[in-house]
C-alpha cells in the first residue's frame, strides 16, 4: 500500500482537526449552556434572548502543498485505524492504489466515483477542487464507513451527488466548505458510534455569502442518535442555507440531549429554508432544555401529505399551517414542536404506533387491543409486534382484562417483589388459580411466555370466570402435536377447539415463543369467543 508523505499527512491532518474545530464552534443558539449565551431559552417558552445568531467560522489550517492542487485534481482518502494514518485510495496524480481498487473506482472523465461494497468501516475523505461540474458517488452493495467527508479545495461552491441501490452505513457525513450535497437514492443510516459533545448526523458548514443547499430527491435517509452520549443533538443541519426533501423517506430519532434540533436550515438570519414535497417524515426529539423536530425561516409544503405534532398516543392531524409557529421578535423564526410525522398516507390516529400499519396482518388485533386498554406499546411510539411477550407481561394482560382489581402481597414466588409493576397482577392470577410457578420457586418473571402457556393461562382464566370450556379441537392433525407437555394438552385442545389458536406454518409449535403481535391476535379472537 502506498502511504501518504510524511509532510501530506501532517498536512491533511491539520486540515481534518481544523474542521472539526469548526464543528464544534456552531452556533451559539446551541452550545452554550448558561442562561447568559445568545442561545438560551428562558421558562420554556421559546423568548430567546437573541444578540447574535451567527455560526463561528474557524479558517482552515492548510497544508501549503495542498494548495498547490490544480483545478482537476481529486483525491479520496480512508482512515481506518482510528489514528492520523490516511491511505490514498485515488489522485488525479497517482491514479487508483490497487489495495482499494476492488472497493473504489473513480472515473475522472465523467467524474463518478463508484464505491462497492466497503465494509472497512474508515473514514472516508473525498476532495475537489473543479466546481464546473458535479461529483457522482455510486453505492454499490452495502457500504459501511465511520464518516463520509466532503472538502472543497478549490474557490466555487462544489456539487456532490449521492446515489445507491442499497444501504450506505455511517456515523456522519460532513461536507466543508462551499459545498452541497444532493441524494437520489439509495438507503442511508447514520448512526451515532461514539461520544460528542455536538453530534450532527449531516452537517455542511459554510460562510454566509454562499447559501450551501441539501437536497434529498429520492430513498430513505434514517439519523439516530442515542446509543452515546451528546449534549447537543442535530439530525441535519445546513449552516446558512437551505434543506430540501422531495419524494424521500426521511427518519430521524435523536433520543434525549440537553439541546435536541431535527432539521435546521439557515444558521441565522440569512434566508435560509426549507421544502418539504410528497415526502415522509419522522422526527423524535428530546430535549431537557429546549428541542424542536424543525428550526427554519421559510418553510414551504408541497404535495398532498399529512401532519401530526407531538406525542404519537395524542397525535391528530392537523392543518399544515399550524405546523410552525412563528416568532416575529427573532425575525419570522419558524419553529415546529417535538415529534413531527408528515406522511403521504393518512396516518390512523385511533392507534399510536409507528410499527403497525394498515396492511399488516396483526394490525386490527393491536388495534383493538390497544382501544380496549388490554395491550400497550413498548413506548409511546413503538408497539414491539415481534419482539416476545414475558410471563409477567401476559399475567398483566389478564390482570388489565378483570378490571385490574386489588391485591394482598404475598411472598410466594422468589422473583417478585412488591412494588414492581407485575407484582399485582402475577399475585392476583396466582390466588385465583390462573398461574403457577416454577418448581424452583420462581414465577420466570422476564422469561418469555410460549404458545402452551398463554393456552394454560386463558383455559385457567376461563374456568375463573365460569366460561363454557366444553369444546375441544383435535391436535393429531399438526405434525408436532407429540411436542405439547402433558400438563397443557387439555388447554390446548380447547384453545384449538375455539379457535383462537390455530397453528403457525402448519405446526401448532407448542414450545416455541410468542411475539407480541401474536398475542394481540390470540386475545382478540378469545374476547371474540367469550365476549
Amino acid at each position: 500500500m502506498r502511504e501518504k508523505k510524511e509532510n501530506k499527512c501532517k498536512g491533511l491532518w491539520l486540515v481534518i482537526a481544523a474542521f472539526f474545530i469548526a464543528v464544534l464552534m456552531t452556533q451559539g443558539v446551541v452550545i452554550a449552556a448558561d442562561s447568559e449565551d445568545s442561545g438560551d431559552y428562558q421558562d420554556q417558552n421559546l423568548e430567546r434572548v437573541h444578540k447574535d445568531d451567527e455560526f463561528s467560522q474557524q479558517e482552515l489550517v492548510e497544508d501549503a502543498d495542498y494548495n498547490q492542487m490544480s483545478s482537476d485534481n481529486v483525491e479520496l482518502l480512508i482512515n481506518e485505524d482510528g489514528g492520523n494514518v490516511y491511505k490514498e485510495v485515488y489522485s488525479s496524480k497517482n491514479g487508483h492504489n490497487p489495495a482499494y481498487a476492488s472497493f473504489f473506482n473513480y472515473n475522472p472523465s465523467t467524474k463518478i466515483l463508484t464505491v462497492n461494497g466497503y465494509q472497512g468501516n474508515g473514514d472516508l475523505f473525498i476532495r475537489d477542487a473543479n466546481d464546473e461540474s458535479p461529483m457522482k458517488v455510486v453505492f454499490k452493495g452495502k457500504n459501511y464507513f465511520e464518516q463520509i467527508t466532503m472538502l472543497n479545495r478549490g474557490v466555487g461552491q462544489l456539487n456532490y451527488i449521492f446515489s445507491g441501490d442499497d444501504e450506505v452505513n455511517c456515523g456522519m457525513i460532513f461536507l466543508g466548505g462551499h459545498s452541497n450535497l444532493t441524494i437520489e437514492s439509495g438507503i442511508y443510516n447514520i448512526v451515532q458510534q461514539r461520544e460528542y459533545d455536538l453530534y450532527q448526523g449531516i452537517h455542511v458548514t459554510d460562510e454566509e455569502e454562499y447559501h450551501p443547499l441539501i437536497k434529498i430527491l429520492g430513498g430513505t435517509v434514517n439519523i439516530t442518535s442515542k446509543d452515546f452520549d451528546a449534549r447537543i443533538r442535530m439530525g441535519i443541519n445546513v449552516q446558512y442555507g437551505n434543506l430540501e426533501i422531495r419524494n424521500a423517506n426521511v427518519n430521524i430519532d435523536l433520543g434525549s440531549a440537553g439541546w435536541a434540533y431535527g432539521l435546521y436550515s439557515a444558521g441565522g438570519l440569512y434566508g435560509g429554508g426549507l421544502i418539504i414535497e410528497n415526502s415522509n417524515v419522522r422526527i423524535k426529539t428530546v430535549g431537557t432544555n429546549y428541542s424542536c423536530s424543525i428550526w427554519t425561516y421559510n418553510p414551504e409544503f408541497i404535495g398532498d401529505m399529512s401532519f401530526y405534532v407531538g406525542p404519537r398516543v395524542a397525535n391528530k392531524k392537523i392543518d399544515a399551517s399550524k405546523v410552525f409557529e412563528k416568532y416575529e421578535s427573532m425575525n419570522n423564526l419558524q419553529v415546529c414542536g417535538e415529534n413531527l410525522i408528515i406522511s403521504t398516507t393518512p396516518i390512523d390516529v385511533d392507534i399510536a404506533f409507528d410499527d403497525v400499519k394498515v396492511g399488516d396482518w396483526y394490525y386490527e388485533p393491536v388495534k383493538s387491543m390497544f382501544q380496549k386498554g388490554i395491550m400497550t406499546g413498548i413506548d409511546d411510539y413503538t408497539f414491539g409486534s415481534t419482539q416476545n411477550l414475558a410471563r409477567a407481561q401476559f399475567a398483566a394482560l389478564l390482570y388489565k382484562l378483570e378490571g385490574s382489581p386489588s391485591v394482598e402481597y404475598d411472598n410466594r414466588f422468589s422473583d417478585v417483589a412488591d412494588g414492581q409493576w407485575y407484582t399485582k397482577p402475577i399475585l392476583w392470577a396466582a390466588q385465583n388459580g390462573i398461574v403457577n410457578g416454577y418448581q424452583d420457586g420462581r414465577f420466570g418473571v422476564g422469561d418469555s411466555i410460549n404458545r402452551e402457556q398463554i393456552a394454560t393461562m386463558l383455559y385457567s382464566y376461563s374456568k375463573f370466570k365460569g366460561y363454557d370450556l366444553s369444546q375441544s379441537g383435535n391436535l393429531s392433525g399438526f405434525p408436532d402435536n407429540s411436542n405439547v407437555s402433558a400438563y397443557a394438552k387439555k388447554s390446548l385442545q380447547w384453545a384449538v377447539g375455539v379457535g383462537f389458536i390455530s397453528g403457525t406454518n402448519g405446526k401448532l409449535d407448542p414450545q416455541g415463543s410468542a411475539v407480541r403481535a401474536q398475542c394481540a391476535t390470540i386475545m382478540m379472537r378469545y374476547l371474540k369467543a367469550y365476549e
